[in-house]
């Protein structure tokens, strides 16, 4: 069995750091992936994906990594339990992140 995921795409937004209940901080962040093609009956031609960087990982992502940046990221997929604004409790998908890189460069550098 294998549970690995690889995706290439821009940030939509800056990453944000919390720190859980154990003292572990994570940093969120999420990441649109283009789609070669659309899907019928879609609006969109990419894919947006929650990643959760842990340790490190999370360190260098709130570093180096901002808004429309092209990064690649290495990881899982996992699940956490979580509330909608309704107070309705579901398990909500995301990509625990191995790696992240950068690759492209700074427009100013």
């Amino acid at each position: 069995m294998m549970n690995q995921v690889q995706l290439i795409g821009r940030l939509e937004k800056d990453p944000e750091l919390r720190t859980l209940g154990s003292g572990r901080q994570v940093a969120s962040f999420p990441l649109q992936v283009p789609r070669k093609t659309v899907m019928v009956g879609s609006k969109s031609n990419h894919d947006t994906f929650l990643i959760e960087a842990f340790g490190q990982t999370a360190h260098y992502t709130m570093e180096e990594i901002v808004r429309g940046r092209l990064i690649a990221v290495t990881g899982h997929l996992a699940t956490k339990p979580m509330k909608n604004s309704d107070g309705v409790e579901f398990e909500a998908v995301y990509v625990a992140a191995n790696t992240v890189c950068l690759l492209d460069r700074p427009t100013n550098a």
